[in-house]
């Protein structure tokens, strides 16, 4: 097998992340890759101008963008299960290979389509859109595969956009860090073994990366630092949370073999941790960077903008919680007449529908405490929560002047588009 990662496949890696809206809501990005597909092959435009809404199935609109992105032109037949929107008619695109695949290589499962990132015994590792709403990676068994189909080389030379049309947000915010490494904690990276010194700026994940690593940015408030990834931990060595968009699992107070943790998902060498101003442990946010590509202020401000609302609902979900515990313990405790007189309501105890009342009230505002504690969490990561105008501009990049969008298609037609098949043991949807 290879180690050489395809262009395509590296696109794939970038766009990882990239969520599907809730309900009506369309997710700008996705119908992005729909415009490019259209711009750099323009006999597909009419066909690219029917994706009008990210309740469509996206899968195999998402293999096509990242072929289309590299010079590569999506499988696109005589009839509307031969395109690419179609997720078994991938199963004609490129070359047909025997198993094992390659990093890259195209797997049609029934009703969906991925490219091949790993594997994990019975289990090939896919990367791919529409996997749970998002682009990521999720295991599917290796003999449900029906194909497995290597591209061809990129048939069109015109320049691509300069970046992959991705969400462009920070995913990773409110993690536990802590430091290690350095004279005080003598360790040795595991990818390299060099000895982790108190001058580098380096993280270590937990998840051990193959082939190039990816950079990472680390903030703490105003404070950030660029740092490369030299080191599996802490506490798990195969917990990448990031691709499902899932907080650390060492969050959970145990690691995967059982010992009890200090809930960090990541790991900082003593200089980025001073630089960041951290003494032994802190929370900070995080992001993955390229090493050709510099974040934009407004990117990097997004992240700010996340901690600062996240913490902030964290403070007041504390207080709310105080509020509740003191008032449900005074009221619990004059129902045995031991504050009546204080209260001024006699000397009788409360009425059973007093506490009932009281109970609801408790109950509702508990359930909002933990409906904006999950958005806090998952919605801000999906962009739901992020300042409207950084939302503008960050999901939607411009790409290339002569980009068409849906509404330059005026005369596209209006039927129904084909929708790609569905398997009840497809996780796509």
């Amino acid at each position: 097998m290879t180690s050489t990662v395809p262009s395509y496949l590296k696109t794939m890696r970038d766009i990882t992340g990239t969520l599907e809206e809730d309900g009506s809501a369309d997710n700008p990005v996705i119908l992005r890759w729909a415009d490019e597909i259209a711009s750099r092959f323009p006999e597909m435009r009419l066909y690219c101008a029917q994706y009008t809404h990210d309740s469509i199935p996206w899968c195999g609109l998402t293999v096509g963008y990242v072929m289309a992105h590299n010079g590569i032109r999506p499988i696109f037949g005589p009839s509307d299960t031969d395109k690419f929107l179609w997720a078994r008619a991938w199963s004609k695109f490129g070359t047909e290979v025997e198993a094992p695949p390659q990093p890259g290589d195209v797997l049609v499962f029934p009703g969906h389509v991925s490219l091949f990132d790993g594997e994990d015994g019975d289990y090939y590792l896919c990367r791919g859109g529409n996997q749970s709403d998002s682009v990521n990676i999720s295991r599917f068994r290796s003999d449900s595969v029906i194909a497995i189909r290597r591209p061809p080389i990129a048939s069109v030379t015109t320049k691509p956009p300069s970046a992959p049309i991705s969400t462009g947000k920070p995913h990773y915010t409110n993690i536990v860090a802590t430091v290690f490494g350095g004279n005080d904690d003598p360790n040795v990276s595991a990818y390299d073994e060099h000895k982790i010194t108190d001058d580098e700026l380096g993280v270590a994940l937990p998840y051990r990366f193959k082939g190039d690593r990816p950079r990472v940015r680390v903030f703490n408030g105003e404070s950030s630092v660029d740092c490369t990834i030299v080191d599996v931990g802490p506490w798990n060595i195969n917990d990448p949370y990031w691709e499902t968009n899932s907080r650390p699992q060492a969050e959970s107070g145990t690691d995967l073999s059982g010992r009890t943790t200090n809930r960090a998902g990541i790991d900082l060498t003593p200089a980025a941790a001073f630089k960041l101003g951290i003494n032994g442990k802190g929370i900070v946010d995080w992001m993955f960077i390229s090493a050709a590509k510099v974040n934009t202020d407004k990117e990097e401000k997004v992240v700010r903008e996340a901690s600062k609302k996240i913490r902030l609902m964290d403070t007041v979900r504390a207080w709310i919680k105080a509020a509740i515990a003191a008032a449900t313990g005074i009221f619990t405790m004059d129902n045995f007449g031991m504050f009546n007189t204080w209260l001024g309501i006699g000397e009788g105890k409360i009425p059973v529908y007093t506490l009932l009342t009281l109970a609801l009230g408790g109950v509702g505002v508990w359930w909002l405490i933990n409906t904006l504690d999950k958005m806090s969490m998952e919605d801000f990561r999906a962009g739901r929560w992020m300042p409207s105008k950084l939302a503008t501009d960050i999901a939607n990049p411009v790409i290339d002047s002569d980009t068409p969008s849906n509404t330059d298609s005026p005369n596209a037609p209006k039927v129904p588009l084909t929708q790609p098949e569905s398997s009840p043991g497809a996780n796509t949807r």
